[in-house]
């Protein structure tokens, strides 16, 4: 393998085969898991919990063994660039930056044991030489977090849109928020 550069924390490598380069960002991983205390922790191989990440306003306080708004922040940049496959479970833990609480801090370190499991792991980058074409695969679910958190707070109603955008079968554009009008249909979501 040849490794091609190293741009702002990303490194890259080239295979054997023309075109096709792995993008990884280990360093950053490294700094994570350094940042949360995790270097003698188990990995785990999923990055989230099946059920949604809730506000947990009644929940137990935030131990604050690690600078949460600074590991999300990290985690952020990891996904936005070689990491989409986290991008769901780091927007659920993003909306609790600045108020965390236990729960949200167990789901962050559960983001960090599976990227501990997973840091060889990037995106690979292999584009089709037969076909130039564009796709686009969109999902969206509809008020996504409506019984899990509490029935009168109208953000638990909102709906959340996720996307992948790729050229010639390599992943360009992804990504997982939530929506910034109310749907009322299963339709509008």
């Amino acid at each position: 393998m040849t490794r091609l550069a190293g741009f702002l924390g990303i490194w890259m490598e080239q295979d054997e085969t023309p075109w096709f380069i792995k993008m990884k960002q280990m360093g950053l991983i490294n700094r994570v898991i350094e940042a949360m205390g995790l270097e003698s922790a188990n990995a785990k191989w999923t990055p989230a919990e099946a059920i949604p990440l809730a506000k947990d306003a009644d929940g137990e306080e935030a131990t604050g063994m690690f600078n949460y708004a600074s590991v999300v922040g990290m985690l952020l940049y990891l996904s936005g660039h070689t990491r989409p496959d986290v991008a769901y479970a780091v927007n659920c833990a993003a909306r609790y930056m600045f108020c965390p609480k236990r729960l949200h801090e167990v789901s962050v370190t559960q983001i960090g044991r599976y990227l501990k499991a997973t840091r060889t792991r990037g995106l690979i980058v292999n584009p089709s030489h037969t076909t130039l074409k564009i796709d686009a695969y969109p999902d969206a679910d509809f008020a996504g977090m409506y019984g899990h958190e509490k029935a009168d707070d109208p953000t638990c109603v909102r709906s959340r849109t996720g996307y992948i955008i790729t050229l010639c079968n390599v992943a360009v554009l992804w990504q997982s928020k939530f929506q910034t009008e109310m749907a009322l249909l299963t339709m509008q979501a």
